[in-house]
């Protein structure tokens, strides 16, 4: 749990345990949600007959490979070594790593600019409304950047050439 360190003159009050109470609540009962949850999609999953549906998916339009006989019941499938698909896994995985170091700086100098601004308006008329811009600001960045990485992450599916549907979603 991460609590939110404010100097902002509150001192320690009852407000500030108040917060590490909600949000050691909101920790525990996401977690029983999500096991909740868990629970509820094998029990519809059995009911729907959907157990077995992973066995039956027919292979994906955008999947390409060499043609090879199946050593299985030699018949012709496409194939696609798995040493190219941990390759673009991890070209996958580096661009990822890189985005979240992207994102964490920007919320780094997010905070580095309300510090300036704070200090450079300090006592002047537009002090009282730093944290609505840098809130909004904010709300802004991500916004933007939640559409370039949902369109980078379908990149990345799409590169990293799965065969069925199911895995590529």
């Amino acid at each position: 749990i991460v609590f939110d360190v404010d100097d902002s003159g509150t001192d320690g009050g009852i407000a500030d345990y108040n917060n590490a109470i909600f949000t050691l609540i909101l920790v525990i009962w996401s977690a029983a949600f999500y096991e909740y949850w868990k629970r509820q999609e094998v029990k519809y999953s059995v009911l729907w007959g959907q157990t077995d549906f992973e066995e039956d998916q027919v292979q994906r339009v955008e999947f390409f490979g060499i043609m090879r006989r199946s050593p299985i019941d030699d018949k012709r499938e496409m194939y696609f070594s798995s040493f190219s698909r941990m390759f673009r896994m991890l070209i996958s995985t580096c661009v990822t790593l890189f985005m979240m170091c992207l994102t964490i700086a920007l919320i780094l100098g997010t905070f580095a600019l309300k510090e300036y601004l704070i200090e450079e308006f300090s006592g002047d008329f537009i002090e009282p409304y730093i944290p609505t811009i840098i809130s909004t600001l904010n709300a802004f960045q991500i916004y933007f950047f939640n559409q370039v990485y949902n369109y980078i992450a379908f990149l990345l599916t799409k590169f990293e050439n799965h065969k069925t549907q199911t895995v590529f979603e």
